[in-house]
């Protein structure tokens, strides 16, 4: 049974802290991300990060919620409702790696600078 975690972040620092969690503390219990930006009016990011995980144990389920909820608030939306709404403008799947170099590409192909620069602080913050 495959359980999903889905939270609006604080932003996006709290994004990246919470996927570095996850692949540090849960590596071995097969944990599926993925990270949203919906961008609304004068640039102002949401930031979403869903978790999949199959067949949770209790505790992984506990220190992924705690993970999760440590930079945001859960969240009644999915994946697919959000990846159809016009306002989103980024969406990666992955490992933390693979995310994080996804935002690094973003930054250099958006046009909207304000997200941009959003991006670079917290890239530079997570190390």
């Amino acid at each position: 049974m495959q359980t999903e975690y889905a939270y609006r972040m604080r932003g996006l620092s709290e994004a990246l802290t919470a996927l570095r969690t996850i692949a540090e503390k849960l590596a071995k219990a097969d944990v599926h991300t993925t990270v949203i930006l919906l961008l609304g009016e004068d640039e102002a990011c949401d930031w979403y990060v869903f978790a999949n995980l199959d067949n949770p144990r209790p505790h992984d389920s506990a220190r992924l919620n705690a993970t999760l909820s440590a930079g945001g608030a859960p969240t009644e939306y999915s994946v697919d409702q959000l990846r159809s709404r016009p306002d989103l403008i980024f969406i990666d799947s992955g490992a933390f790696n693979h995310i994080k170099e996804g935002l690094e590409f973003f930054v250099l192909r958006t046009p909207h600078r304000k997200a941009a620069r959003q991006v670079v602080s917290a890239l530079r913050g997570i190390g």
